[in-house]
């Protein structure tokens, strides 16, 4: 890609944050899934477990986080797979929990809804770039 890591971390945050406007039962499905599993002390079938360390996972976001300490333009300390396993859970809380509000709603709602999703996946990305 001709994109920097940075860049394509913001693209991939992004994406990944649509789920909100595309697929909002599929977020609430899961974490309704999640909660059930816990309250019956089943947590361990859980197959939605924060992804594998990012220096051993080939997934999307794992992959800009490499070539982006590659390129420069991610900051390469021993916090950022922290930065990484946040960033995940963090997107996915707030489009599960938007999607539990039925945030989205219609015409303006749906435009502040996006605005403050882009928000948030600049400030994901500012995680990984600062």
């Amino acid at each position: 890609s001709s994109l920097c890591g940075a860049e394509q971390i913001r693209m991939i945050l992004s994406s990944y944050a649509e789920l909100y406007f595309t697929d909002p039962e599929k977020l609430i499905f899961v974490h309704e899934a999640e909660v059930y599993l816990h309250k019956h002390d089943l947590s361990r079938l859980n197959k939605n477990k924060p992804p594998a360390p990012y220096h051993e996972f080939n997934a999307p976001l794992a992959k800009a986080i490499r070539h982006g300490i590659e390129d420069g333009s991610v900051r390469d300390d021993p916090d950022i797979e922290l930065t990484y396993l946040n960033a995940y859970d963090a997107l996915l809380g707030l489009i599960q929990k938007m999607s539990i509000n039925d945030l989205e709603g219609e015409g303006e709602n749906k435009e502040k809804s996006r605005r403050r999703l882009e928000h948030f996946c600049d400030l994901l990305t500012m995680s990984f770039t600062g």
